[in-house]
């Protein structure tokens, strides 16, 4: 009996690492890449159809019961903890009390359990928590049924890549826990800065693997070699055991390179980064498909997609990058079509500093001083976000879940030929709203609003009805900015 963690659930790796899980993704991705260049229509509908019906059935089967259920419903609810948070909701200045900047800590923190209790997910097991609402539910549109898929294999995708973190200490990386109430917010960024060096690292090694024959060796023979306990690893001439050590050398594991726990280690953060790019695959293929049938439908998806180019992020392969951005269309229209509400963060600034790089030089004269360049950028960041009218995080987080939105980060040239080669014209989101969500980068694993069936209208979910109330504002917005639109079109302006 496969060993169960304190919660109750299998260790997700357990399962998905059983030979005939990773014989069937292998399966599945290399038909779903084959048939999306099926040029007949009515056939490649058929047979991609056919593989999104096997891949939910996968799906359940390693996920429901395992730590990933687990993990996915704890990430949620820390982030509806914090979008019900006092300090992220907008209209928090002007309730009673108020004091200024004198509000005391303890009520910036507070949580409103109103909101929280409406948001967030029954715990592992339960077969209301949002795992097994979305996977156990059939979506009453084939495109959202599309959409959840290449969500989830997002998803799975990111937390096989986290699984790799629990082998850190083995390669001598410190990794501090991030998830104590107690640390510092400093301490937390430099625990974030730490797990993204070491994972960047492995992305790297596993590159060097794939593409380098030097580096090159055989998982599972390899691995078994390691386990033996009289074999000698420093004097071994096993030409697998040597491009291992190499590799690890090459990218800053020398300290362990002589180690086999340490080798073994770096073996199964190898597999991972192997098995992520798969998953990776899927959300791509999903999201090619989810385009295919909104063109397909046209005019009637429930669905709409939109893109804005990133020029910060490069993909794993360091290529060029877009965010495209795929929801319920309805809820596009009443919230972000016509909007200048703005929430500015980190990633969506980065990118502007790379869209804006001639600016800032012409501003600056083509000095290379850094003190002005950051002058001249923060001029501009300042200048493009008072063109809108500023809303909380809360309310971009609760626009997103609103319209079921999903960002997925894709390599720009290849989506574009793709976008090109089957007639689908993808427009380019051009509204301070549109922008806000993508680099929102805010991708919730329901696209149903975790309801069990759909016999309940979405709009009569307490969920939905507190979500459309922190995006009154937003929505407000929207609808005044079309009517003003709307007034200057029939002045003939």
């Amino acid at each position: 009996m496969a060993k169960k963690n304190p919660d109750g659930s299998v260790p997700f790796s357990n399962v998905l690492y059983k030979s005939e899980n990773i014989k069937k993704l292998q399966r599945i991705l290399n038909a779903q890449t084959k048939y999306l260049s099926i040029t007949d229509e009515a056939q490649r509908r058929e047979k991609l159809d056919s593989i999104s019906e096997e891949i939910l059935q996968y799906y359940k089967d390693i996920i429901i019961g395992t730590s990933l259920e687990s993990i996915v419903i704890t990430q949620t609810n820390n982030k509806f903890k914090e979008m019900s948070k006092n300090r992220n909701r907008q209209r928090m200045l002007d309730y009673d009390g108020f004091d200024g900047n004198k509000r005391k800590q303890e009520e910036i923190d507070d949580i409103d359990e109103t909101i929280y209790n409406a948001l967030k997910s029954s715990e592992f097991g339960k077969e209301d928590n949002i795992v097994r609402c979305e996977l156990n539910r059939q979506e009453e549109y084939p495109e959202v049924q599309t959409q959840k898929l290449a969500l989830w294999s997002n998803t799975v995708a990111h937390n096989i890549e986290d699984n790799s973190l629990k082998y850190a200490t083995d390669l001598g990386v410190n990794i501090p826990i991030i998830n104590k109430n107690e640390i510092s917010e400093r301490d937390k960024e430099k625990a974030e800065e730490s797990k993204k060096r070491f994972l960047s690292r492995l992305r790297k090694s596993f590159y060097d693997y794939i593409e380098d024959d030097r580096y090159k060796f055989e998982f599972a023979s390899t691995y078994n070699k390691l386990k033996e306990p009289n074999f000698d690893v420093s004097s071994s001439t096993d030409q697998n055991i040597i491009n291992l050590r190499n590799l690890m050398e090459k990218n800053g594991f020398v300290n362990q390179n002589a180690d086999k726990v340490a080798m073994r280690s770096f073996i199964l953060c190898i597999r991972d980064q192997r098995t992520k790019e798969q998953f990776f695959k899927l959300k791509e293929n999903f999201t090619k498909d989810v385009l295919l049938q909104i063109k397909e439908l046209d005019g009637d998806s429930v669905l709409d997609a939109y893109f804005v180019n990133d020029y910060y992020v490069k993909d794993n392969k360091n290529r060029d990058t877009m965010r495209i951005v795929i929801g319920n269309g309805a809820e596009f229209a009443n919230t972000i079509a016509h909007n200048d509400c703005i929430y500015m963060n980190r990633g969506w600034k980065e990118s502007l500093k790379f869209e804006k790089a001639d600016e800032i030089l012409k501003r600056t004269n083509g000095s290379n001083d850094r003190s002005k360049m950051y002058t001249a950028f923060e001029e501009i960041t300042d200048e493009y976000v008072e063109k809108g009218s500023r809303m909380a995080k809360t309310e971009r987080d609760a626009m997103a879940l609103l319209s079921s939105s999903s960002t997925f980060h894709l390599p720009r040239e290849e989506m574009n030929n793709f976008t090109l080669k089957n007639g689908i014209e993808l427009r380019e989101g051009k509204t301070l709203s549109e922008k806000s969500l993508a680099f929102s980068g805010n991708s919730a694993v329901d696209v149903g609003f975790g309801s069990k069936s759909n016999s309940i209208a979405y709009e009569q979910l307490p969920r939905y009805r507190v979500l459309k109330n922190e995006a009154k504002y937003v929505i407000d917005r929207n609808t005044k900015l079309e009517k003003k639109n709307a007034s200057k079109k029939g002045r003939g302006e």
